[in-house]
């Protein structure tokens, strides 16, 4: 009689210690580098150079304003693209018709760089903020549909199967089928698309516009200011990161 087979090791997930302990570690030496490019460049600010400017620009009303405009932009353009996104991903992932009409459409899209598309669309909706939300829906909407029509595809026959055996209708096949097992993949590409809406609103601030940190940004980057310059990408940051940081913490509970 063979001996029963060894039971499969289960990778653990390491603790929230461990997590904290390589967190801080990688933002250590990032910092660390920072400060090294600092030292060999003018053009790089030091850290407490940047985290200086930064304080004084945080109590600045106008540049508040900015940021607060920037961040609506980012919010309304982001919704936009993952409300379409989402349901195009849907569609494409679950009607064949619907994949071989647009699939190669929606590719050759998403590849274009956004930005040539924003001097065709100024005429039209002038550089204020119409401008700017259609650049963060164009951005945003193409990563997500992308990403969700290829978890639907993923999804495992079994329950497709399984779902056919019950009699379930179309609706009940999308609300207790389809939906719960692509949540996870749905948020994760919220969160890809937000980096996306975050560069496609302030590149066309950048670019051309009566408000907002990109332009800022430029105005800082023209004239040699290179504190405000990284005080600014440090504001972004922190406004993408607690974004990304909300919903990979949904991830993780859809993980459970």
């Amino acid at each position: 009689m063979s001996a029963p087979a060894p039971y499969e090791q289960r990778a653990v997930a390491p603790g929230g210690l461990a997590v904290a302990a390589g967190s801080v570690a990688l933002l250590a030496l990032l910092v660390a580098g920072w400060y090294a490019a600092s030292r060999l460049t003018f053009v790089v600010p030091s850290p407490v150079e940047t985290v200086t400017v930064l304080a004084q620009e945080w109590t600045d009303r106008d540049y508040l304003y900015s940021a607060q405009v920037t961040f609506w932009r980012i919010v309304a353009g982001l919704g936009i693209g993952v409300a379409i996104g989402i349901l195009g991903g849907f569609v494409l992932g679950v009607s064949a018709l619907a994949r071989a009409t647009f699939q190669s459409f929606v590719m050759t899209l998403y590849a274009i760089p956004k930005i040539l598309l924003y001097p065709l669309v100024i005429p039209f909706l002038t550089i204020g903020t119409p401008s700017k939300v259609f650049m963060g829906v164009v951005s945003s909407t193409f990563p997500t549909m992308i990403m969700v029509a290829a978890a639907i595809a993923a999804t495992p026959a079994v329950y497709t199967k399984l779902a056919r055996s019950l009699l379930a209708t179309r609706r009940q096949y999308l609300f207790k089928v389809l939906l719960p097992a692509t949540a996870r993949a749905v948020v994760t590409a919220v969160r890809v698309a937000t980096s996306f809406a975050v560069l496609g609103v302030v590149l066309a601030e950048f670019f051309a516009s009566d408000v907002g940190l990109g332009r800022s940004l430029s105005q800082s980057y023209n004239v040699g200011d290179y504190d405000h310059v990284f005080a600014t990408v440090l504001t972004l940051l922190v406004i993408t990161f607690g974004v990304s940081f909300g919903l990979w913490t949904l991830e993780k509970r859809l993980d459970r």
